[in-house]
């Protein structure tokens, strides 16, 4: 991973989550809550779930093993993760289960998360970053830095 790597990863970063914050915080709490007429989850309970990813995939980057990914595997599992034509089924371990009272909480602690994220990957080289594997349950041994920004090199 480049300089020039690591801050687009971190730029992706800040701007996914300053995304998340434009759409979600002046929501009215009903709004929040309300679970859709054709089934799925609430807004807040969409938040906690993101918060609940965004801790696992730290633990991840905090366990990764130094090593070598499968770089050809990157795009494949960045389009997989992103794309939103059909609807998937999150992993049980990663199902809301009514952690915040409100939209603000679920968001401070996606927001925190997300901070200790970024916080990992200014305080590791690139070097370091690229060299970070880990395994993942359905995609096998992932470079983490990588996978999270789409690039296969």
């Amino acid at each position: 991973m480049s300089e020039r790597s690591q801050e687009a990863l971190i730029a992706r970063l800040e701007s996914s989550l300053a995304k998340l914050r434009a759409a979600v915080e002046s929501m009215p709490a009903d709004r929040a809550i309300a679970v859709p007429l054709s089934g799925g989850w609430s807004v807040l309970q969409i938040v906690e779930h993101l918060a609940m990813v965004e801790e696992r995939s730290l633990g991840r980057m905090k366990t990764a093993e130094q090593g070598s990914g499968d770089p050809s595997r990157d795009v494949e599992i960045v389009a997989f993760a992103t794309d939103r034509t059909s609807k998937r089924q999150a992993p049980e371990g990663l199902h809301p289960q009514g952690r915040f009272s409100s939209l603000d909480r679920a968001l401070a602690a996606v927001t925190a998360g997300r901070g200790e994220t970024i916080t990992f990957c200014r305080t590791h080289s690139p070097a370091e970053l690229a060299a970070l594997v880990t395994r993942h349950p359905l995609f096998g041994t992932l470079a983490r830095s990588s996978k999270v920004i789409g690039e296969n090199g």
